[in-house]
């Protein structure tokens, strides 16, 4: 399997990094490819010469709204989006999740009447994705 995972910069040195870095362990360890897309890659471009199964991202990380179509192609071809959500995103990222187009799986680290705010807004299911160690 081919992961593609959304990293601004991974050179730096914060919490993104190590996360980063233990999702690429584990994948790798259980014999999947685990790439970069970064803020110097083109999102379009990088879906079509890597071809990953799954992109792992975060609403935040991308203009959602120049993208939506692009996502939408991707998923077409059946590529799967993860994408980590807020409770406190603007209503139009409320509403493009809503239409369905952008994403399969929907994540974070929010729960209680924060999470069943996110599933009445979007009638999308939240998840929570764990995170795995780094070496």
């Amino acid at each position: 399997m081919k992961v593609l995972y959304h990293i601004p910069y991974i050179g730096g040195l914060g919490d993104d990094r190590f996360i980063y870095d233990g999702y690429k362990h584990a994948w790798e360890d259980k014999g999947h490819q685990f790439s970069a897309f970064t803020e110097k890659d083109d999102l379009e471009i990088s879906l079509k010469q890597i071809k990953p199964d799954i992109f792992i991202t975060a609403f935040n990380l991308l203009d959602l709204p120049k993208v939506a179509g692009i996502l939408e192609n991707y998923r077409k071809e059946g590529g799967k989006v993860f994408m980590s959500v807020r409770h406190d995103m603007s209503d139009e990222y409320f509403d493009i999740i809503k239409k369905g187009t952008v994403g399969d799986v929907f994540f974070g680290h929010f729960s209680g009447e924060l999470l069943e705010g996110f599933k009445n807004r979007t009638g999308k299911e939240y998840r929570k994705l764990p995170l795995a160690a780094s070496k």
